[in-house]
């Protein structure tokens, strides 16, 4: 017990006394409780931000895949509708007697 009294005597004196050594054990405990706040708040951020990622990349993934299949889905429309009509039959027909079509007749009266 005598050899660490005489320990903290020297570094006290090393120091500038016994208030100067308490301050200094202090100060090194705060940075210490410092040090490992820094840390642990790093890792939750970490944390925070990958869960973060992860949620984002979910919402933009499912964007993608949404527009994707409505893309081919308008794209299977249009191309029904462009196919039913280049086969559809027209509707006007030539008239025997004056060589115009059946829409574009007129009626002069």
């Amino acid at each position: 017990m005598t050899s660490v009294y005489t320990e903290l005597t020297k570094e006290a004196g090393r120091r500038g006394g016994p208030a100067a050594l308490r301050a200094f054990y202090r100060l090194q405990g705060v940075a210490q409780g410092v040090a490992r706040g820094r840390l642990e708040g790093f890792a939750e951020g970490v944390a925070l931000g990958r869960w973060k990622g992860r949620t984002e990349g979910v919402i933009i993934g499912a964007a993608a895949t949404g527009l994707g299949v409505i893309g081919a889905v308008v794209h299977e429309k249009r191309r029904v509708r462009r196919a039913s009509a280049e086969t559809a039959p027209t509707a006007m027909s030539e008239d025997d007697t004056t060589g115009v079509s059946a829409p574009e007749q007129r009626t002069d009266a």
